[in-house]
């Protein structure tokens, strides 16, 4: 099912743990880490739950929004102003770490495909 996840136990390193999340027909693991707060990459939350919830929010947006969201960048429908400037600039380099971030983790994941 779309956004089912479960948390289990590595198989490599006891001890560590890994979120499985189902998004897009596929699988797709994780390795989670905890200092207090939960994260897979810079973003701490509070729960798992959070977590999930922002890592499904911005594959959505990376699957389904992503060329919309550059398309209004690239055109916008209102003259330049300092805010849609700076705004322009935030979208783009928030599009660009996370198409970055999207490669990691495939690249990540496909060698961990590789290693079982």
């Amino acid at each position: 099912m779309e956004g089912a996840y479960l948390i289990r136990e590595s198989q490599r390193q006891p001890g560590c743990y890994t979120l499985a999340l189902r998004f897009g027909l596929q699988t797709l693991n994780y390795r989670l880490f905890y200092d207090g707060k939960h994260f897979v990459g810079e973003k701490r939350f509070e729960s798992i739950h959070d977590l999930v919830t922002d890592g499904l929010i911005t594959l959505y947006i990376e699957t389904k929004a992503a060329e919309y969201i550059a398309k209004m960048t690239t055109n916008p429908i209102y003259e330049q102003t300092g805010y849609t400037s700076k705004l322009k600039e935030k979208v783009t380099r928030r599009l660009s770490r996370t198409k970055i971030e999207s490669k990691r983790k495939t690249v990540s994941n496909e060698s961990k495909s590789v290693d079982k």
